[in-house]
């Protein structure tokens, strides 16, 4: 497949994720709260790409040590934290 083509079809992907969003999340709304959406949504996205990070960053996630460790989860629960909030 030609990468123009390729290109057209991943945004188009793209087009149809963002453009499904609000509609879904109206529905959800309805019997979820707003935080366990947001909840829901990141950890979707940490599903995703863990696969990505495990394969492409092996080395780099290697070499953190403890303190990197923790100050990785303090940011990623506060970042969580502050947006949902």
């Amino acid at each position: 497949m030609p990468k123009r083509v390729l290109a057209f079809l991943q945004v188009l992907l793209v087009i149809a994720f963002w453009s499904s969003s609000p509609p879904l999340i109206k529905l959800a709304l309805r019997d979820l709260e707003a935080q366990e959406i947001a909840a829901m949504r990141y950890f979707g996205a940490f599903l995703v790409l863990l696969p990505w990070l495990l394969t492409r960053s092996r080395s780099t996630l290697q070499s953190l040590d403890g303190k990197a460790w923790l100050k990785l989860t303090l940011m990623g629960i506060l970042g969580f934290a502050a947006v949902s909030y």
